[in-house]
């Protein structure tokens, strides 16, 4: 009998010790923390050839980008890209850190159409963009489709060049008449592969 009180006790003074502790803890829940990058991956052999063409893409990249506001200078700016393959190597995911975007872009070549297509969303800006990209020559040639039937827009064409196994150049294009006629775009980029011993931001 005397054990049993004594657990009894044990048992009590263990439960208040908790209650005290919770009733004290006013701190607040740690914030999610996503690990920015995952794995390269690889290209899937058995997927159609031309899904190749983005293998250029793949890697971490550092992003030296100008962009040019109206009626000012132009501003110089940084960012990293992380693109890899995903859906066991059929697609590409594009991952994008800067100082003023932060987003996401996912590309999948559509053997009907003869061509890349996808999505992009980028913080802030509210809603998917479709995408459409083909290889032109040594150039690959995104056009994304900024247009919506409330606020009109414009289509952004996006043409990576100079493409090496370490670096590439983008710059940007824009269309207000549906593709008729290109002006120059309010931003330009080099893209420098991060060695494999960098650390990851």
């Amino acid at each position: 009998m005397k054990s049993i009180k004594i657990l009894a006790i044990v048992i009590a003074c263990s439960v208040l010790s908790a209650f005290l502790a919770f009733g004290q803890d006013n701190s607040t829940p740690k914030a999610f923390v996503a690990k920015p990058y995952g794995p390269i991956g690889q290209r899937n052999p058995e997927a159609p050839a031309e899904v190749s063409q983005y293998d250029f893409v793949v890697g971490n990249w550092n992003v030296d980008i100008t962009l040019f506001p109206k009626n000012s200078a132009p501003v110089k700016q940084t960012g990293e890209w992380h693109n890899h393959w995903i859906n066991n190597g059929y697609d590409i995911a594009q991952e994008y850190y800067g100082d003023i975007a932060i987003g996401s872009e996912f590309r999948h070549y559509d053997t009907a159409l003869g061509y890349w297509v996808g999505k992009n969303l980028y913080v802030g800006y509210g809603s998917w963009a479709d995408v459409t990209a083909r290889m032109q020559g040594a150039n690959m040639v995104v056009t994304v489709d900024n247009r919506t039937p409330e606020q009109g827009g414009f289509l952004n064409r996006e043409t990576y060049y100079d493409i090496t196994e370490n670096q590439w150049k983008m710059k940007s294009e824009q269309s207000f008449d549906n593709g008729v006629t290109w002006v120059k775009g309010f931003y330009e980029l080099v893209a420098t592969r991060k060695s494999e011993t960098s650390e990851l931001k």
